[in-house]
């Protein structure tokens, strides 16, 4: 036996040798007393559950405490046995992804002969007794009664402080926007390597939980200036389960939509997809699988100014799989994948020159665009003694992004922009072929927690090589009539940018857990994150290696009961810098120019100038993004099926990292933080986010629950983030934020994604054993708007040219059970899902570019035709059926 533990424990070291990004399970604890309050140690706690293979045992320490560390989510039961004590029964107790659930203080009653062994049932609703984190867990019973998205990412804005974007980001978490979060699917990173805006997309009905973070997590986890979304998905167990399902939604279901000023004409539609999965033993108590499929398929049709009408069309391939197995009574090991490769034929409508009135042609928005990810992890846990826990994994995570022609037409011409008549023809903008970009993401490391009497220590190192091979060849010819010549001027924007960047990212952590008594624990621990980028040959040459975040927490619990906890924390958060700017400043012979011609460069590609190219310089200097947090909270559960909370929060982003131009480098852009060094006529970045948020959680037994949520929030600053969202978007570190200094006048105030004032609430009913009845309803602020001049300057103070409208969103799910009982179609479910009940279809965004032009006294002048018209609306009602089966 010490043989076999001997190699197993080699294989976790060697094999799976790194640390996940996120954790895959929870903790369960306790502590056993006497009748009259003493410590009972040497106890023997053994726990058994549906989703644990087996058992595990563990032994009260000196104080009586006892702990079990990564056990899968689930429901668990605990059997105590003491010498001298009846055995003590606990059953029920619910460990959520992500948490530590507290068995309480346990009672030992000493042995006689009047009594039998005592049986408790557990109270799981009681709070976490270690936890300062923001956010909260979402449970696969409760969100699928819900009307949600079909995506797991949807999922998050059931929940405070996350909010949906309308200004073309992903979900906005506690003031950041949508490229500043981390998504995680059992364990391994999948956000975006390069846009860093999006993940894998999964249905839901791959999910067992969802845990989202919006702040204040201790040393063990990497930075995020937003939020963290950690998913899980299902195992097997040693009983065989399959489920099947499917869902479907089209234009015939659906209210009128409105269409924003700068949206293409949209037509008929439809989305549909089928999937099923099935789990169960290979071997009982030894091997476990899970296996799970979901094609989806998505067509809409979209006009073409000038040309008619095409049919986009998309097909996505979803998977997901995983195998446990318990390689010997103190070694687990994991093995997971999941993946979404999918391809669409679509119209792509670039708007880097403005958006035209009509084409000549079609070929030039005809694309193929191919994009997905696919993700593999082998895991290992090893127990070391009765409570010491030892992880490890590596991890590889593909990216791809494909982009290229449909036509030959699209292939082998340019696109041409002709101003004077305001139309569009040739080709596309890859029109030499395909544009791509294909990441590999490698993560390994390991992570260890050692109890020493009162003190938790975890500490653990890891290291992750993000890699991207680019290739990107763009091109777009526009002609503008000159009036003093009577001719055109023609404009001719080359990009072209092959190689491959990466960046290293090493990171180590210590913390520490102290319970300093049964009512108040500490947390402190120090985290380091370097960050090496490699340029296209191998080289390094940019370093960041003084990002020290320190953390610090308390948890004090108030009363005998344990059903109320007060939290705060502190701490510093860096956010990895994703690839697009290292690819647009680190790949040799990287080019980006304008040249000006008299002619058409199309016919004599001689004589032109170049009026501006990409020449970014790379300082030495760099200081990592990052921002510094505040928190404040109490929770308490109020009758073991509910709780109430209250938490306060504060975010002040310390540094961010941009190009911007330079005086000290004679108009030159340089890559670095404004404020500092080359950069330092600008002024520092700053955003600063408040907020108050009170919640109330119903967790029924009875298939009843609830989730609801106010929060009074406020965001300021010179920058929205690495999401230019005043700006139409723009890339991650490389947006138009910093472009010139005139857009620093009146450019501090309101941020885009400040709302006030949010109000929540999901949650569902089982009217009868036939019927659930579930529903969500949101209503939101207004955003800020702002009144742009030529070239985007701020005309008034950020943020004060009024609001939008507020927005509500009210939508309801049947969940129906005809299956009568004993019968093949006893788990059989009909779903009707009712979308945007009463949809007021209020603008979500609008044009906020007033005036085109300066007059030579420099007023602003020319006005835009489209200032203050929607550019975007809330989606209208719409009607999407589904049907589940399980087996």
């Amino acid at each position: 036996m010490r043989t076999l533990n001997a190699a197993i424990l080699i294989l976790v070291m060697t094999l799976a040798g790194g640390v996940q990004g996120q954790e895959t399970g929870g903790s369960l604890e306790g502590a056993l007393v006497d009748p009259g309050g003493q410590p009972v140690p040497g106890a023997r706690i053994l726990v058994t559950g549906p989703n644990l293979m087996g058992s595990q045992s563990r032994v009260s320490n000196d104080n009586g405490r006892f702990a079990f560390h990564a056990l899968p989510v689930g429901t668990f039961d605990l059997k105590i046995a003491a010498g001298g004590f009846h055995t003590l029964h606990v059953r029920g107790l619910a460990v959520r992804l992500g948490g530590r659930t507290n068995a309480g203080i346990l009672v030992l009653q000493p042995r006689t002969t009047m009594i039998e062994d005592l049986v408790v049932i557990a109270n799981s609703a009681l709070v976490d007794p270690r936890s300062t984190i923001g956010g909260g867990n979402l449970l696969a019973e409760e969100f699928a009664t819900l009307p949600v998205d079909r995506s797991y990412r949807g999922l998050a804005t059931l929940l405070p402080q996350v909010q949906p974007s309308f200004l073309g980001d992903d979900v906005n978490f506690a003031g950041g926007t949508g490229m500043e979060n981390g998504w995680f699917v059992d364990g391994m990173e999948v956000t975006d390597p390069v846009f860093n805006n999006g993940a894998m997309d999964l249905p839901y009905n791959f999910v067992r939980q969802v845990q989202v973070r919006t702040g204040g997590f201790q040393a063990e986890f990497r930075g995020s200036q937003g939020g963290v979304v950690n998913v899980v998905t299902h195992s097997g167990s040693n009983r065989r389960q399959v489920e099947a399902f499917g869902f479907w939604l089209d234009d015939q279901f659906q209210a009128t939509p409105l269409e924003g000023v700068q949206d293409p004409e949209l037509g008929g539609f439809s989305r549909w997809d089928v999937g099923a999965g099935t789990g169960g033993p290979f071997i009982k108590d030894k091997i476990w699988y899970f296996a799970a499929y979901n094609p989806a398929f998505d067509s809409q049709e979209t006009g073409i100014p000038g040309q008619g009408t095409t049919l986009d069309e998309n097909t996505t391939h979803r998977f997901a799989g995983k195998v446990d197995w318990r390689a010997g009574e103190r070694h687990d090991l994991t093995l997971s994948l999941a993946g979404n490769p999918r391809r669409g034929d679509i119209a792509f409508f670039p708007v880097v020159a403005g958006i035209p009135s009509g084409y000549l042609n079609p070929d030039p928005v005809l694309i193929t665009r191919k994009t997905g990810t696919i993700a593999s992890s082998l895991t290992g846990r090893h127990y070391l003694g009765d409570n010491s826990l030892l992880e490890s994994s590596i991890s590889f995570v593909w990216n791809r992004n494909t982009w290229s022609p449909r036509t030959a037409r699209g292939a082998e011409e340019i696109m041409y922009f002709d101003h004077g008549s305001d139309l569009v023809s040739g080709g596309t903008m890859f029109a030499d072929g395909a544009n791509w970009i294909h990441g590999l993401d490698t993560a390994f490391g390991v992570k260890a927690t050692l109890p020493l009497g009162p003190h938790t220590w975890k500490f653990g190192a890891e290291y992750r090589r993000n890699r991207a091979k680019i290739k990107d060849d763009t091109s777009l010819l526009q002609s503008f009539p000159n009036p003093e010549s009577g001719e055109d001027d023609f404009f001719l924007l080359e990009m072209r940018t092959h190689g491959t960047v990466a960046d290293r990212m090493p990171s180590a952590f210590i913390q520490d857990e102290w319970i300093l008594n049964d009512h108040l624990r500490l947390q402190a621990g120090l985290r380091w994150d370097g960050q090496y980028l490699e340029n296209s040959d191998g080289d390094i040459t940019v370093r960041l290696n003084d990002q020290w975040q320190p953390r610090a927490g308390f948890v004090w619990t108030p009363g005998a009961d344990g059903k109320s906890k007060v939290t705060g924390s502190w701490g510093r958060f860096y956010q990895a810098i994703s690839l697009w700017a290292p690819g647009q400043t680190l790949i040799r012979d990287a080019t980006a120019t304008m040249t000006w011609y008299d002619h058409d460069p199309r016919n004599d590609h001689s004589g032109g100038s170049v009026v501006w190219n990409s020449d970014v310089t790379i300082i030495d200097d760099l200081r990592g993004q990052h921002q510094d947090e505040w928190t404040l909270g109490y929770e308490r559960t109020l009758d073991g099926r509910s709780s109430v909370g209250i938490r306060g929060i504060f975010r002040e982003l310390r540094e961010v990292i941009e190009d911007a131009p330079s005086r000290l480098q004679d108009g030159r852009f340089v890559w670095g933080n404004p404020g500092r060094g080359l950069l330092a006529e600008f002024p520092r970045a700053k955003r600063e986010y408040s907020a108050f948020e009170v919640t109330y959680q119903l967790n029924g037994t009875d298939g009843n629950h609830l989730l609801a949520s106010y929060t009074l929030s406020r965001n300021r600053g010179n920058t929205s983030g690495i999401f230019g969202s005043d700006f139409g978007g723009g890339n991650p570190n490389y947006s138009l934020q910093w472009d010139t200094m005139s857009w620093t006048v009146n450019g501090h105030g309101l941020l885009p994604n400040d709302r006030p004032h949010a109000l929540k609430f999901a949650g569902a009913v089982e009217s009868t054993p036939w019927l659930t009845v579930g529903g969500t309803l949101s209503w939101l602020s207004g955003t800020p708007l702002n009144e742009f001049g030529p070239d985007h300057v701020f005309l008034v103070p950020r943020g004060s040219a009024g609001r939008t409208s507020p927005v509500w969103d009210f939508s309801v799910r049947l969940t129906l059970k005809p299956g009568r009982r004993g019968t093949w179609a006893e788990d059989a479910k009909l779903l009707v899902d009712f979308l945007h009940i009463g949809s007021p279809r209020k603008a979500t965004n609008v044009d906020q570019w007033h005036y085109l032009s300066f007059a030579e006294d420099g007023t602003p002048t020319g006005a835009n035709p489209t200032y203050g018209m929607a550019t975007s609306y809330q989606p209208p009602f719409a009607l999407r059926l589904g049907a589940v089966m399980n087996f």
